[in-house]
């Protein structure tokens, strides 16, 4: 695997954090392979809802990089799977020569919704700790 700062073909490694039962993610390591510095890469990841319970995601971005997470939140039917897709966007080569992308992280927060919550209605205060209320 290569560093994004290596010039030629250039593979990224990015880490999603899971310590939560309430979703599966997989991979929980990105592998960005770049072909060209100024075309943009993604990567497929898969939420995997086994619980009997709906659940509601909303991903965040932490990082140097530039990214498009699509969709960033939504919700998954009890025992179901969704495909996520995340961007990172075209890079000039002056860009991955500074960038350390190891340092990039992406959180997935999950809670337990009613059933039928479409996703336009989820909020980030939806994934705010509440005392009695389980937010992964």
């Amino acid at each position: 695997m290569r560093n994004l700062n290596e010039i030629g073909d250039m593979s990224g490694q990015i880490s999603l954090s899971s310590d939560d039962d309430m979703l599966g993610i997989d991979p929980l390591d990105l592998l960005f392979v770049f072909e060209l510095i100024d075309k943009p890469v993604s990567c497929a990841v898969e939420l995997n809802n086994e619980t009997g319970n709906w659940v509601a995601f909303n991903i965040q971005t932490l990082g140097q990089l530039k990214y498009h997470t699509q969709p960033n939140k939504g919700t998954l039917q009890p025992r179901s799977k969704r495909i996520v897709y995340i961007t990172l966007q075209a890079l000039e080569m002056t860009t991955t020569q500074h960038i350390d992308h190891r340092a990039d992280e992406f959180i997935v927060q999950s809670t337990k919704v009613k059933e039928g919550l479409k996703d336009e209605h989820i909020t980030v205060h939806m994934f705010d700790p509440v005392a009695g209320k389980l937010v992964d």
